[in-house]
Parts: C-alpha cells; structure tokens; sequence
C-alpha cells in the first residue's frame, strides 16, 4: 500500500502551527505609540487647538461605558467615531479606554447584581472633594461578559471603517476601575478626613461582598484576553497610579491587611508582563517634574514591558519649567509616550515642542 505523506506533512504543519498560535501573536509586528498624546475629559471632545499642534502625535480618548451602552446591547459610537475622524483629520493617533466602576451602566443590576456604594477622598487622601462612587463586583460573570461584549463590538464596529481601525495605537485594559481609567478599586477608611467628610470603611465593605485578590487577578486578566484576542495586531495597556494601596487590603484569606498595605498592584503587571510581554505597556499616571525613582516602574520594565506615563492632574500652577521637567522626567525614565492633558499643552505650548523633540 503507497502511502501518501503530503497530506499527513500538511496536517501536521496545521496541527503545530494551531498549538503554537497564541505564542506566534507576540511576534506579530505592530507599531508602538511614541511621543505625547493629549487627554481630555471623560465623553468630552478634545479642543481644536490640540489637535492642530504638530507637536502631539495622538490623543487619548476616555469613554464612559454608560456613554456608548446606556441601553443593553444598544451601542452608540457617534462620540467616539467623530473623535478619532478629527484625530485622523490631523494626522493623530488614537488610543482609547472604556471606563467602568462609577461609570457602569446601570443594566447590569438585572438579576440581583450588586452595585457597592463607596465615598471616597481622592489623592490618598489629601483631596478636598469626598464623593460617593458606586462600583460593580469586577469578578461576577455578568459584569465580565457584558464588559467583553462591549470590547468586541466596539472591534467589529472599527473593522467596518479601516481609517478608523489604522488609527487607534492602543487599547487600554479597563474594567476594574473607580472612575478614571486606572486600574484600581477604592481602598480608604475612616482614617480618610477631608473637613467634615469621612471615607467608607471600603476593606469592611468589599469584605462583606467576597472580595479577594485573586478574583481580581483573575477578572482583569479574564477582560484583558478579551482585549488581546480582538485587537491581536494593537499594543495593550494597563494604567496605575502611585498609591501603594490602590485597592483594599484584604488577604486571599479573608482577612484585612493591617497598615493598609497590600501587592495587588504589583501582582497586575506582573501578571500582565507574564500574559502579554512586549505587547503590553505599563502606565504610571502621576508623573510630575519631580517623581523620584519609581519602583514599580523599574519592576515593570525588568519583567519585559514598555512603560508610559500621564501627568499629574491636580498640580496647581504648572508653569513652563514644570512641564518641560515633567516630560524629561518621563523620557529618563523610559517614557514611550506621555498624556499631557489638552490644557497643560494650550497653556504650554513652547514646553510641549521642545518635549516632542525627546521622544
């Protein structure tokens, strides 16, 4: 009997190159956002003046989840399409985040799901503005899915315009969020006074609702599969903040961490770098003209991943020397971007070129 060894060299080469799929993704070329991009408010258009400034090689666009998806799988893209169509007017990029936490849409509470109520004193607890923040269980399953859907419409809506989908440079892995685009959860106790406010006991009340670290590990990452399968030929990003806390301090055991000090931070890139490598980078938003050596950033890049950063926003006063300071800050610490947000580079133009000029 003649055996046919075509056909079973072929199957093979499919059965391999099917096993060896995922590890062949990291080495799809892709080109990596560089220089400084301008950042707006969350659902707010960035100024016409930004997006003239040859300076700044993309903007940043912050997208509340309950803005695109106020009705359950009833997606209203018209904001986001009429900024990256104005990015693209101007030769910019685009790198966008969906934000969860306080700006979830309230659907989701169908079925008994849960929303937890938080007040909150931002800053560490140096800010003068104590609000209330209303948070979804990151790790329950119809959180996951419904943030997953949203993911990949908002792909199969890009694909059907391909000038849109060239010009988006980054995804940002959002989902476990307060009420920016950074990944963090609230975290303040009643040590947390600002006047007459006082900050919940946020640890009692995720406590009270199952929280643990590794149903968050296991939820961000579960979000960012999802953001890595569909956008497999675009760069990911996961943004931090300086805080050392950052979410609250509970052990896997269930039990508060005393001196509200815990690594979940920490535990997130590297779990990112593990998962994702050269394909992701990590962003600390809070860089300033003055940030010292920044370990989690030094972390970050021994474990294999890009860095970026975003000014600090609630520097009063910015002078031309701040900013200039603060992008050479960023650059000597391996920047490949920096956010500077759109008034910062109205206000300082000439600090703005001469940073763009460093990247």
């Amino acid at each position: 009997m003649r055996v046919h060894f075509l056909p079973i060299l072929i199957l093979l080469v499919l059965f391999f190159g099917a096993c060896q799929k995922d590890e062949m993704d990291y080495k799809i070329a892709f080109p990596l956002p560089r220089g400084i991009y301008a950042v707006s408010n969350i659902d707010k258009a960035h100024d016409v003046d930004v997006l003239k400034n040859t300076d700044v090689s993309g903007i940043f666009i912050r997208v509340g989840w309950n803005s695109v998806e106020a009705i359950e799988d009833n997606y209203d893209w018209s904001f986001v399409d009429s900024e990256i169509d104005n990015a693209i007017a101007y030769g910019k990029k685009v790198s966008i985040a969906f934000i969860a936490g306080d700006y979830s849409p309230h659907w989701i509470k169908k079925g008994g799901f849960t929303f937890l109520h938080f007040k909150i004193i931002p800053h560490d607890g140096s800010g003068n503005n104590a609000h209330w923040v209303d948070i979804p269980l990151p790790w329950e399953t119809v959180f996951i899915n419904a943030y997953s859907d949203l993911i990949s419409d908002f792909k199969d809506h890009l694909k059907s315009n391909s000038s849109r989908y060239a010009a988006i440079s980054l995804i940002k892995i959002c989902g476990i969020n307060q009420e920016t685009a950074e990944t963090r959860l609230p975290y303040e106790d009643s040590t947390y006074v600002s006047g007459t406010d006082t900050a919940s006991n946020a640890a009692q009340i995720w406590l009270a609702n199952g929280y643990t670290p590794t149903k968050v590990l296991s939820a961000w990452q579960t979000i960012a599969n999802a953001c890595y399968k569909k956008f497999k030929d675009k760069p990911l990003d996961i943004a931090i903040i300086p805080d050392p806390n950052g979410f609250p301090s509970i052990s896997d055991n269930g039990t508060i961490i005393p001196g509200l000090f815990n690594t979940t931070t920490a535990d997130l890139v590297k779990t990112a770098a593990s998962a994702y490598g050269s394909r992701m980078i990590v962003q600390y938003n809070a860089i300033n003209d003055s940030t010292p050596n920044l370990p989690i950033i030094d972390y970050a890049k021994q474990l294999g991943t890009n860095v970026a950063f975003q000014e600090q926003d609630y520097i009063d006063n910015k002078t031309d020397l701040w900013v200039a300071q603060t992008i050479q800050n960023a650059v000597d610490n391996g920047a490949l971007f920096i956010e500077l947000f759109d008034e910062t580079i109205e206000q300082h133009p000439a600090s703005v070129a001469w940073g763009a000029k460093l990247f």
